[in-house]
């Protein structure tokens, strides 16, 4: 008696060693033993009699049913592949090394697109508007209504409760001259002042009647 792997059940058998036939059995145990193995087609782990591998259906690697998405360097493209497959020269498990952004760059202020997995806040901004220029402030002359001064202000400054775009409105307007008070000395000069042009009307007169006799 000999003990045997049977081929058809995979279990190792008992037999009488006359009855033994290669066809169907095994001297070697280990063909009966079980093996892990990724069955290539499917792409999935399956379990098999060790005398039942055959290398153009199994791989002994399982890591060829197993699949990872990695960032392929030449093109920049996310693919699928066969985790035995990875090769750190060809590939990057990090898949940001494949997505680009768009980023200000600070030393020129300029919008350029990157790698994300490049991205340095001491060199770039997610902010793309800290690469858009700062205006110049527009300036203008206007009249400031508080001390009547014609200034330059800034134009998103300019607000009609302190200033004025109307020049005109700091000039000064001229003021109507003060008339002098009266007083008793002046009055009185004018009185005797009228009162002498009556006397010598007066005296005109008479003396023009007294030619005429």
């Amino acid at each position: 008696m000999i003990k045997v792997c049977d081929l058809t059940t995979n279990q190792v058998v008992t037999i009488n060693e006359k009855d033994f036939n290669s066809t169907k059995y095994s001297k070697n145990l280990d063909d009966c033993a079980p093996i892990k193995v990724c069955e290539l087609s499917s792409s999935t782990v399956i379990t098999i009699a060790t005398h039942q591998f055959d290398s153009t259906k199994h791989s002994k690697n399982l890591d060829d049913c197993v699949k990872i998405q990695v960032c392929r360097l030449d093109d920049k493209q996310i693919v699928t592949i066969k985790k035995s497959e990875f090769d750190s020269k060809k590939y990057s498990q990090n898949l940001d090394n494949c997505r680009e952004i768009k980023v200000c760059r600070l030393t020129d202020k300029q919008v350029v697109t990157i790698v994300k997995s490049q991205f340095d806040s001491k060199k770039y901004s997610m902010n793309l508007d800290d690469c858009k220029e700062t205006p110049k402030p527009v300036m203008i002359d206007v009249c400031r209504l508080s001390d009547k001064k014609i200034v330059s202000i800034d134009e998103k400054d300019f607000t009609t409760s302190k200033y004025s775009k109307t020049l005109d409105d700091c000039k000064e307007v001229p003021q109507p001259p003060k008339e002098l008070p009266h007083t008793g000395v002046v009055d009185g000069i004018a009185s005797v002042v009228g009162l002498g042009s009556l006397v010598a009307a007066g005296g005109y007169y008479l003396a023009s009647r007294r030619a005429l006799r």
